[in-house]
């Protein structure tokens, strides 16, 4: 610890939630200097225990507007706290004398006196108590006891430069009130102020007794406005006399790296265009920072790259920190972040920063930070469609020549596929080389692209059950709709109701016998289907929908059999109770229902595919001589794009990759990513995304993202996570349909015991159940209607069905008009919204511009 630490309150604007608290806890004990943090969120302020001599009152302000939020010190919230050695004291009694006498000093805010090590912490105000630790030790000294005071640097170490505009000054009064003001105040050492070119002060203080916030107070108290200048703009104080401190208005520069760092150059990246790009100086100056997309043919350089996943980023403010901090970080040549892929992709020299360290820079900041790759050592696979093999000598040739390659981990060359799968380390070889290295070998190759594959068979599949259930759907209509006419319509109408209700022989009218010739085939044939799904639910211990349809069909069928040959048999009932119909409509109902699903699913799947090809198919590369001169430029395929190419985008292209724009200017239309309607302006080092449609400019842009990392490629997995994700409510609808089945059976089992028991013994019966048994000639057959009409009305023909079709459907349409709707539980949450605010409400309403 400090011989003297400082404390002091910071008020602290901008924190939301106790993540913000920890982002700020955890950068501030990273500082060295730094001894304690306490960050309230309920106070807006943060108290922190530090070593002023290691770190001062600015480079704190500047570590918490780091993190993102607006801070400045509280005034006259300066405390300072140091340990002495008291020697003399034998009792309690001693102790409770040096409490008193520094308890009874104004300014004294803390004494903790310890016999055993004799020793006391006292905690003051340096602006009460002037004299610092020598006041202390003579207040002790006073009151009859030796103390010795920390050992402290000598103060000129302690002293600190602040810099700060005055505003109000008009006249050389003015300029002696402030200096007055300013050397009346504890700790100011000296203070030059400075009327002309624009007022300003330049003040040493004490770090150990002041601070900057007293110095602004001071100036504030003589009446004049006094801003803290943060940067190194001091050196323009003019005075007559003053020299300043050989400390103040130091750059830190690194020098610029010799020629032969950034050789050797391959095909792709013209040096002094990628330099310009990254920051980096080609002449003598300094350097901030350098980049480079090592890819295959792309500029080599000692860098590495890594994917960092980032979750916990809700805005571009989150981006903004995260990029800023990490990239201020020693060894840090480049960072993009993406926050809707919730990623980093960071080019850094790891003779100087590791990966774990990169990681935890970004922890540090409140987010959930995990490397995705291993960087360097990341492992990917590509599928390649090569032609042309013919036995198993071309198989071989094509796996010498591709294991050759520097970064190939393993080949597989599959001669009756045509195919060849690679595993290859992305930082060390690209795409492109692989396939150039295979055509070298005197074969036809193409990159399998297999998202739009499975993208193409899940289409064709769900085409397919679209045309099955349609077909369905017709062929039950034609046998449903004749028995619903023949059961409910035909009686009432004078010129059938004689022929449908003519008897056969007795108790077989010839209506009931066509209803039963037409659902029989609906019910075994068509309905087929019905009883698949639910023989596999049962035998996994399921009871869903299907099982349920068929029971309540099945159940419908085979009583409506029964009625019909109790009617024949006993010949009392010259018109049986059928319910062919009910089981006829149940499956019409239910091949509607799912025709609908898979129609919906597929306007769906069509929204992705919609999505998916608005990036372009080629891109221009542009190809570079060693000496830097544009050699070449070809057109490739997107799939062949390799982080660090340079593009050239020619007016009205589509952008095929992300990354930014190194030569050149336009307008671009970002609408399908962004929503925003206007063209957005791009010059050099503005961020461009793939999927957007360049204007009437051309420029050259150098990839940084390409295939899968795309943004475009995460707003396809984003739609396509949203549309399997389930709502709540889903998912209780999901829950209810696995017992609803059970309970419905149970139930109707119940439904036929109780009217049973009822119907055979001396408990009162319903009217209408007497006509029925009078009619039907048993109480048996009333009940047995019942317990049936029980499953058949309580089919749950759209249980599990809507919620699911709503999402898919939602989800899709709306990432085709450009809204991204994370999954069923953001629509659900959108039920209860009451207010929404809109940006450009002119657009909204009139069409016109805000």
């Amino acid at each position: 610890m400090a011989a003297v630490a400082s404390i002091q309150r910071w008020s602290v604007q901008g924190m939301t939630c106790q993540s913000c608290v920890r982002s700020i806890e955890t950068v501030l004990q990273g500082v060295e200097g730094i001894q304690s943090v306490s960050v309230s969120l309920d106070e807006n302020s943060a108290t922190v225990v530090y070593d002023a001599q290691t770190v001062s009152a600015q480079d704190i302000t500047a570590a918490i507007e780091g993190c993102g939020f607006d801070a400045q010190t509280v005034a006259e919230s300066l405390q300072k706290q140091a340990t002495l050695a008291v020697y003399g004291m034998t009792c309690q009694s001693c102790v409770k004398s040096v409490k008193a006498a520094l308890g009874g000093v104004a300014g004294i805010e803390a004494a903790d006196v310890s016999l055993e090590d004799s020793a006391a912490t006292v905690t003051w105000s340096p602006h009460a108590v002037g004299g610092g630790v020598a006041a202390i030790v003579k207040i002790i000294e006073e009151a009859g006891f030796d103390a010795r005071a920390p050992e402290i640097e000598p103060s000129e170490k302690a002293s600190e430069v602040v810099a700060v505009a005055v505003g109000g000054m008009t006249c050389h009064s003015c300029v002696a009130s402030v200096t007055k003001a300013l050397k009346d105040t504890p700790g100011v050492v000296d203070a030059k102020v400075a009327l002309e070119p624009s007022g300003r002060a330049l003040v040493t203080i004490d770090s150990s007794v002041a601070d900057a916030a007293a110095v602004v107070a001071a100036i504030e108290d003589a009446g004049f406005d006094a801003t803290l200048e943060l940067d190194d703009s001091a050196a323009s104080v003019s005075t007559s006399d003053s020299t300043l401190p050989a400390t103040l208005n130091v750059a830190t520069e690194t020098p610029a790296p010799d020629a032969g760092v950034l050789a050797p150059l391959l095909q792709s990246g013209k040096p002094e265009r990628k330099a310009r790009a990254r920051g980096i100086s080609t002449g003598s100056g300094p350097m901030r920072s350098s980049s480079s997309g090592k890819s295959g043919e792309t500029l080599l350089d000692p860098g590495e790259t890594i994917q960092i996943e980032v979750r916990g980023m809700t805005c571009s403010s989150c981006v903004s920190l995260v990029e800023r901090t990490v990239g201020a970080r020693d060894g840090v040549q480049n960072i993009s972040v993406s926050l809707l892929a919730q990623r980093a992709t960071v080019h850094y020299d790891s003779s100087i920063i590791s990966q774990a360290t990169l990681v935890q820079a970004i922890g540090d900041l409140g987010f959930d930070a995990k490397a995705m790759d291993g960087g360097a050592q990341r492992v990917a696979k590509v599928n390649l469609n090569i032609y042309g093999m013919t036995c198993a000598s071309c198989v071989s040739l094509v796996e010498r020549a591709v294991k050759k390659e520097p970064g190939v981990v393993s080949v597989a060359v599959s001669l009756a596929l045509e195919t060849a799968t690679v595993e290859y380390r992305p930082s060390e070889i690209g795409v492109r080389r692989l396939v150039a290295v295979a055509e070298g070998a005197g074969f036809d190759v193409l990159v399998a692209d297999s998202t739009q594959v499975n993208t193409q068979l899940e289409s064709l599949q769900r085409t397919k059950d679209i045309i099955a259930w349609r077909q369905r759907l017709w062929r039950s209509m034609w046998f449903s709709l004749p028995v619903v006419f023949l059961a409910k319509i035909a009686p009432h109408i004078d010129a059938l109701s004689k022929f449908v209700g003519w008897q056969i022989v007795s108790g077989l009218p010839l209506g009931v016998l066509l209803q039963l010739l037409l659902t029989t085939p609906l019910q075994f044939v068509i309905g087929a289907q019905f009883y698949r799904n639910a023989f596999k639910a049962l035998r996994h211990g399921n009871a869903n929908m299907d099982v349920l349809v068929t029971t309540g069909t099945t159940l419908s069928y085979f009583f409506s059999l029964f009625m019909l040959s109790w009617s024949v048999l006993h010949g009392k009932h010259p018109r049986p109770h059928c319910f062919f119909e009910a089981s006829a409509m149940l499956i019409t109902f239910v091949s509607l229902g799912r025709y609908l699903e898979n129609l919906a699913k597929g306007n769906a799947s069509a929204a992705l595919a919609t999505l998916m090809t608005l990036t372009p198919n080629n891109a221009t590369l542009i190809v570079y001589a060693e000496d830097g001169r544009i050699a070449d430029e070809k057109q490739i395929p997107t799939e062949l794009i390799q982080a660090g190419d340079n593009l050239r985008v020619f007016p009205g292209d589509r952008i095929p990759a992300d990354g930014h724009v190194v030569d050149g200017a336009s307008q671009v239309d970002e609408s399908t990513v962004t929503g925003e309607s206007l063209p957005v302006a791009k010059e050099q080092g503005s961020e461009v995304v793939a999927g957007t449609v360049n204007g009437t400019g051309s420029f050259v842009m150098e990839a940084s993202r390409v295939g899968s990392d795309t943004t475009l490629a995460q707003i396809v997995h984003l739609v396509e996570e949203a549309q399997t994700a389930k709502a709540p409510i889903q998912a209780f609808a999901d829950r209810v349909a696995q017992y609803f089945a059970p309970t419905v059976l149970a139930l109707a089992a119940l439904s036929l015991v109780v009217w049973l028991l009822i119907a055979y013994t001396g408990l009162p019966k319903p009217q209408m159940f007497k006509d029925e048994a009078e009619a039907t000639g048993s109480y048996l057959v009333g009940c047995l209607k019942i317990a049936v009409a029980v499953v058949v009305v309580a089919c749950p023909c759209a249980l599990g069905l809507s919620t699911p079709t709503a999402v898919m459907v939602g989800t899709g349409v709306g990432a085709q008009l450009g809204v991204l709707i994370k999954g069923g539980d953001a629509l659900e949450a959108a039920s209860h919204i009451d207010v929404v605010v809109f940006d450009k409400t002119g657009t909204l309403t009139r069409g016109k511009l805000a």
